[in-house]
């Protein structure tokens, strides 16, 4: 229900499978999003990532510089500081996504 609606709203949605592994799923997020952001193009181009892990701040980071906009979508208690700084947007899972109150 959800995907249909963010794909109907023009989103890309890629899918990480993995074998379980944890940088498996970071690498393959890595390479996904810099292929996407050194690809460049005249249109507005957009990276929202649903991560709290500071390790992603760099790729961020990085994205940013080429002129892509970057949404961070993170949990509240676990949000790595550094993704605040590398994002231009960010949004609060429990709070935006799945509109809770405290």
């Amino acid at each position: 229900q959800h995907r249909a609606s963010l794909e109907a709203l023009g989103f890309t949605i890629v899918d990480c499978p993995t074998s379980d592994k944890k940088e498996a799923l970071d690498k393959k997020v890595l390479v996904d999003v810099a292929i996407y952001a050194a690809a460049g193009g005249q249109r507005p181009r957009s990276v929202v990532l649903a991560a709290s892990d500071g390790d992603y701040a760099y790729l961020l980071s990085r994205c940013r510089q080429l002129g892509v906009h970057c949404v961070n979508v993170r949990g509240e208690r676990s949000a790595h500081p550094a993704l605040a700084v590398a994002s231009d947007t960010q949004f609060s899972w429990e709070r935006d996504v799945l509109l809770l109150t405290p």
